[in-house]
């Protein structure tokens, strides 16, 4: 599986079990609205290290949950 989309799954996973919607999850990282839909949809390659800080911050999970497998 490539590399995004399993980001997009370990997203997908935090908003089902924290149900959190995009916009509460792109205001708590401060980042864009359009970006989640642009990692879902492949657009995002390569995600910097800041990203998924910021994504972790905003989940509040340990950032290694993105570097797991799945």
């Amino acid at each position: 599986m490539c590399k995004h989309n399993m980001l997009w799954e370990k997203i997908s996973v935090l908003l089902d079990k924290t149900e959190l919607t995009k916009a509460e999850v792109a205001r708590r990282a401060n980042i864009s609205t359009s970006l989640l839909p642009a990692i879902r949809n492949g657009k995002v390659k390569k995600p910097s290290f800041e990203l998924i800080c910021k994504l972790s911050d905003a989940f509040n999970v340990d950032i290694n949950y993105f570097r797991e497998e799945s």
